[in-house]
């Protein structure tokens, strides 16, 4: 075994150091392959794949179609360099003449591989350098499938689906996830989501195995897609009992992916948004309804008072009173306005902390069109540019319309930096290696010190040949963002390969090399876990060097819809402040109200109308007690210890009393059913009476949005998800209302007012 590892060393130094000699192999008619003689028609097809990466019957109407391989070239002259072709050893690139029929220039190396021979799909093991037969075997080639090549693939594992075929399903899925990587696609998102739909059929059906094979391949095809974790999670808590670890295992990639993907998230951001504008504006209507409640036989009494002297009955007044309030209905003014109308009528009945809450409250409201217009600006995407660009960087089946269509308007324009920056990455994935190029430098003149897009040039002038170029963009990428991996990766590709040209590396170049492998693994370890795939001999390009995605912040800055900011500070105004869009409406809610707020306060000297905390009576001011809590009857008769009041009168008194506390005490704890929080602003109890208010509002907004305010791709979340959450929200929320009523001091009593 030694002797034959020798021979085989010296016949690859005889190869690799002679020149071609008149009867060399070079002009015999058949070659060798081990121990067989290949026939005449074996050695030409052997020629012709070597030189186009395919079989001779596939090369004839192929010529000039593929970026990565060009037209047969005339032989060079008398000392010209021959041009050359790319090949692979142990992961790395290797250069022969490609006069020399598929010749490999392995040269002198430290370690053979003697008789290694590589099945179809393989790649070379790492550290072993490979004997000229076996080089020959790999070839660098850009990406050659397209979509027409993905949907072919997924209807394969469609129709074996359908057949129940689960051998032929397996070699489908196999190739679908192969494909991924060989277009360098971060995701096949619509592929991932009809697979987790069958897996939950076929788990429905009890297949466990082909459930679990399809969940496992989705995962695969789009692994950073929410929806797809969606979907399995809804899968494993079928058998929670059994898989509960794993379970909590997917509910957290569930989050975390659903905060690393733009379009979830901001969706998130804005249904987060409406739920608190919701929950803001259903507690200052229930509060403003309680106040009036409570206020509004006193203020019926003023206004009856107003009109004693006339022969108006009182259901006239009635009428008249709420004819007034509704005025601001008739008039279809803004909900703040409202509010303002109805503050403006019962603020001199109203505590002193409750004046200033509906004060905050109706200024606050009237700002939410310029609040809401500025939120909106940061959490839109659907619909924009960012979009388009984000679909682009995924390059998933059916982005190759997407990708025309963008060529062709920059043509005509400009374009911007993130736009040719997408789109040069698109392209160089695809395989159009030159249009990438192209599209690539635009973006660099727009922004010259850009890492990715400096990375993916280099890439791309890899692939083209322009080595020096390659390796001085991946430097500068690696120098101005340290934080990426793949332009160090990238390098590392680079530097070693001229060891298979029959040159060895100098201690230096091994030195830093090895350097270089130790960032990577410190930044991005997962790089140096990627292995190349292999298919008919040849190596796929985009498994071999990485590109890089575009920037984030550059994708988010592209998300503006300007028109639609306006519209939606414009809507908000009409419906929260008054029927115009002006920048000035806000504004004038805002002094309205500070206005109504001075004057309450003005006007707590005069002589209004209270009721009695103790009978719930309505007296004049005049008549009640020091403390303002109750009439002079009440004091004279519960305070002062019934002195001087006779039997009958103080009887009469403590069964009114007790009939007001019984009705009052139904009337609170209504309230609070009705909603949480309202039966405590009406005894007084704010801060925890606006706190329930609002959460139950919020919580039922997610209950009445539950599929989203702003739709997310692919997923709708199921309502069992929200099932327990909101069921323990809303228990709980009651619970506390009721436990915070029931110990309040006043909540079998009329309200006091503070003075």
């Amino acid at each position: 075994m030694r002797l034959f590892f020798v021979c085989c060393f010296f016949a690859i130094l005889t190869t690799g150091s002679s020149e071609e000699a008149p009867g060399s192999s070079a002009e015999q008619p058949h070659g060798l392959v081990g121990d067989r003689q290949l026939s005449e028609e074996e050695a030409q097809a052997e020629r012709t794949f070597l030189k186009t990466g395919m079989s001779a019957e596939a090369a004839e109407g192929a010529v000039g179609q593929s970026p990565g391989l060009e037209e047969d070239k005339p032989t060079p002259k008398e000392g010209e360099p021959a041009e050359t072709t790319l090949f692979l050893t142990k992961g790395f690139l290797a250069k022969t003449d490609e006069g020399s029929a598929g010749q490999s220039h392995v040269g002198q190396s430290p370690v053979s591989a003697g008789g290694l021979q590589l099945s179809e799909g393989e790649a070379p093991a790492e550290g072993v350098l490979l004997e000229a037969s076996t080089v020959s075997k790999l070839r660098l080639v850009p990406n050659q499938a397209g979509d027409a090549e993905l949907y072919e693939a997924w209807e394969q594992w469609h129709s074996a689906y359908m057949d129940r075929d689960l051998q032929v399903e397996k070699k489908a899925l196999d190739v679908l996830v192969r494909l991924r990587r060989e277009t360098g696609a971060r995701a096949f998102e619509a592929f991932a989501v009809g697979l987790i739909r069958a897996a939950a059929s076929r788990d429905i059906q009890n297949d466990k195995e082909r459930t679990e094979l399809l969940t496992q391949a989705a995962m695969q095809l789009a692994p950073d897609l929410p929806a797809v974790y969606i979907g399995a999670t809804g899968i494993c808590l079928q058998r929670f009992s059994e898989e509960w670890r794993h379970c909590a295992g997917l509910f957290w990639q569930v989050v975390k992916s659903w905060m690393d993907d733009p379009r979830y998230r901001r969706s998130t951001l804005t249904d987060i948004g409406v739920a608190a504008l919701f929950g803001f504006v259903v507690t200052a209507v229930a509060a403003m309804l309680v106040f009036f409640l409570r206020s509004l036989p006193c203020l019926f009494a003023d206004f009856y008072l107003f009109f004693q002297r006339t022969a108006f009955p009182k259901w006239f007044v009635w009428m008249l009173l709420l004819g007034i309030l509704c005025l601001p209905l008739i008039l279809r003014v803004g909900l703040a306005m409202i509010l303002l109308i109805f503050f403006l009528a019962i603020a001199l009945y109203l505590r002193r902390k409750e004046r200033l809450f509906l004060t905050v409250v109706i200024v606050a409201m009237s700002v939410v069109p310029l609040a809401g217009e500025w939120f909106a600006r940061r959490t839109t995407f659907g619909g924009t540019v960012a979009e388009k660009l984000w679909m682009l960087d995924l390059g998933g089946p059916g982005t190759e319309a997407l990708a025309h269509s963008w060529k062709e308007a920059l043509r005509t324009s400009r374009g911007s930096f993130a736009e040719l920056a997408a789109l040069g990455t698109f392209e160089l994935r695809r395989g159009d290696n030159e249009a990438a190029i192209g599209h690539l430098r635009r973006a660099l003149s727009l922004r010259a010190e850009e890492p990715r897009a400096m990375n993916n040039l280099g890439v791309a002038l890899f692939l083209k040949g322009e080595l020096e170029q390659a390796q001085l963009l991946f430097e500068q990428a690696a120098h101005l963002d340290k934080s990426l991996g793949e332009p160090l990766y990238n390098l590392i590709q680079l530097l070693d390969w001229p060891s298979h040209q029959g040159a060895v590396l100098s201690a230096q170049e091994l030195n830093r090399i090895s350097e270089l492998r130790a960032r990577v693994s410190e930044k991005a370890p997962r790089l140096l876990e990627l292995r190349p795939t292999t298919a008919a001999g040849a190596i796929s390009a985009n498994t071999f060097l990485q590109t890089v995605s575009l920037d984030s912040r550059d994708i988010l800055n592209a998300a503006k819809l300007e028109a639609d900011m306006e519209l939606i500070r414009m809507q908000l105004t009409r419906m929260l402040v008054l029927d115009s869009p002006s920048l000035v409406t806000p504004w004038m809610a805002l002094l309205m109200a500070v206005i109504i707020l001075l004057l309450s306060f003005l006007g707590d000297s005069l002589d209004t109308s209270e009721r009695c905390a103790l009978c719930g009576q309505i007296h004049r001011k005049k008549m009640l007690s020091m403390d303002r809590s109750a009439c002079l009857d009440c004091t004279r008769v519960f305070l002062q210890k019934s002195s001087g009041v006779e039997p009958l009168v103080g009887f009469k008194k403590r069964l009114d009393t007790a009939r007001f506390r019984k009705k009052h005490k139904r009337f609170v704890y209504s309230l609070s059913l009705l909603w949480p929080g309202a039966g405590l602003l009406y005894v007084g109890k704010f801060i925890s009476g606006v706190l329930y208010s609002f959460i139950f509002g919020f919580a039922a907004s997610a209950l009445i949005y539950r599929r989203g305010f702003m739709r997310v791709p692919y997923s709708e979340i199921p309502f069992s998800f929200y099932v327990v959450p909101l069921t323990l929200i809303f228990g709980f929320i009651y619970f506390l209302s009721i436990a915070s009523l029931f110990r309040a001091k006043d909540a079998h009593r009329g309200s006091s007012r503070d003075t």
